[in-house]
């Protein structure tokens, strides 16, 4: 599913909480990432970003060792006059590290 500032509350409906973070792709040039998820029972998803405006990747563990999702944050309103689109939001994702990646974007993809 595609989602947009028009419906990305909806991915909190998704339940993703305790999926393991697999991997993390950034392709730099092209302003695109892919996150890597599997479920506790073996499914795998990825959250796919392209032209994303901002990442963030925090690896500092405060809390101990972890690498499973343990919340999402959704913020639609970010100071937009920053960017070229007035369509952006946040998605943070909260790792049980206590580690966070935040993503400001216009679009992502759940597959």
């Amino acid at each position: 599913m595609i989602y947009t500032i028009d419906n990305i509350e909806e991915i909190k409906d998704i339940y993703l909480h305790d999926y393991e973070s697999l991997n993390i792709n950034i392709d730099y040039i092209n302003k695109s990432m892919v996150l890597a998820l599997k479920s506790p029972e073996g499914i795998e998803k990825k959250i796919k970003v392209n032209q994303f405006y901002f990442l963030s990747v925090d690896r500092f563990e405060p809390w101990g060792e972890g690498f499973y999702i343990n919340s999402f944050e959704i913020n639609k309103d970010i100071l937009n006059n920053q960017f070229s689109s007035n369509n952006i939001f946040s998605l943070e994702i909260l790792i049980n590290s206590g580690d966070k990646i935040l993503i400001y974007s216009e679009r992502l993809l759940l597959e």
